[in-house]
């Protein structure tokens, strides 16, 4: 498990970004491409044709499980999943930030304390 950084974090969120701008990109061109064939079953159905045509609910059902099955409930658990996880490390890490914060000023101001003994200029 790489440490956690600040650019640790914005890569990760830059991935995530990625790939969900990837899965949307998918997720619009099947859209467009049903909601074209949605058109086209409207203009050429003819009333002698509408005895072997699907209902409009079939065709409801039909699109329904499509967009069921692109959605892809797993994907999307672990996109949430993986979210989650950055957020934790993201709160853990914005608590533990104090507790450094004060470690480096504590040994800042060692250093400056010891410096005139030492005869090493400090540079902070």
């Amino acid at each position: 498990m790489e440490t956690l950084t600040k650019e640790f974090f914005i890569q990760e969120m830059n991935r995530l970004h990625v790939r969900m701008d990837k899965f949307e990109v998918r997720l619009g061109k099947m859209e467009m491409r049903m909601g074209k064939m949605e058109k086209d079953m409207k203009s050429f159905a003819r009333k002698k044709d509408l005895y072997n045509f699907p209902t409009m609910g079939d065709m409801d059902r039909g699109f329904e499980k499509l967009r069921s099955e692109l959605a892809d409930k797993k994907y999307i658990d672990k996109i949430i999943n993986a979210v989650d996880g950055l957020a934790k490390q993201v709160k853990d890490f914005n608590q533990e930030m104090p507790a450094v914060k004060e470690q480096v000023q504590g040994i800042n101001d060692w250093i400056k304390k010891v410096e005139p003994k030492v005869g090493v200029p400090y540079g902070a």
